[in-house]
């Protein structure tokens, strides 16, 4: 809260003001000047909450996530893409639309959502919305298939962005599909990986137990 005096007319040199009209005392609160009329003043911005004009969003809220189900796949495998739509905040989102361009690398089987409408041109998936409520999320899930001609290893991003209130809200989230070859980075061991080392186990476990009976004869 601070006092704020706004001066008319004056010159003001060393501190004093002469030749001028002081006019009324005004109190700002919260952003909100009463009684008087500030010009020329400056906010520091890092007083101020980073929340989007005329919404009930901050800047930093997750508005959109997204995730592929498998992480990992191979040609012909299938995949489930799914994005949240979120409004963490305390007023409803209007015309929510959401577009989510799926890559060429797949082919798209189905979509679908709880509310809302779907649509599917050519590759973009696109959602829409009249309103989200405050505290509401939509799940839109996307099915799809990798298609068998493609070429390993493969590495496919998908970005799904959504925008409400005319643009004034605004995410994206991405979510990508490693094949099945390379080893992730999070260290997780693909399946061929496990299927490969629990064929070699038996091998050797077989081997043992031929070598075992051949020295007991």
């Amino acid at each position: 809260t601070g006092t704020t005096t706004g001066t008319t007319g004056g010159t003001t040199t060393g501190g004093t003001t002469t030749g001028g009209t002081t006019g009324t005392t005004g109190t700002t609160t919260g952003g909100t000047t009463t009684g008087g009329t500030t010009t020329g003043g400056t906010t520091d911005p890092a007083q101020q909450p980073l929340v989007a004009q005329n919404s009930g969003f901050s800047a930093f809220d997750p508005f959109v996530t997204k995730v592929a189900e498998p992480p990992f796949a191979i040609p012909g495998e299938l995949v489930t893409f799914i994005f949240y739509i979120n409004n963490p905040g305390t007023t409803p989102a209007q015309n929510v639309r959401a577009v989510d361009p799926i890559p060429p690398e797949v082919e798209i089987l189905g979509a679908s959502a709880p509310s809302g409408t779907i649509s599917i041109q050519g590759q973009n998936v696109i959602f829409e919305q009249a309103s989200l409520a405050p505290g509401e999320q939509v799940v839109v899930t996307i099915r799809t298939r990798v298609r068998p001609t493609l070429g390993m290893p493969f590495v496919i991003v998908n970005q799904a962005c959504a925008e409400a209130d005319g643009g004034q809200l605004s995410g994206c989230g991405t979510a990508r599909v490693i094949s099945a070859t390379t080893l992730p980075t999070t260290g997780e061991r693909p399946y061929w990986a496990t299927l490969l080392a629990g064929g070699l186990l038996v091998l050797a476990v077989g081997g043992a137990a031929w070598v075992y009976r051949r020295a007991c004869r």
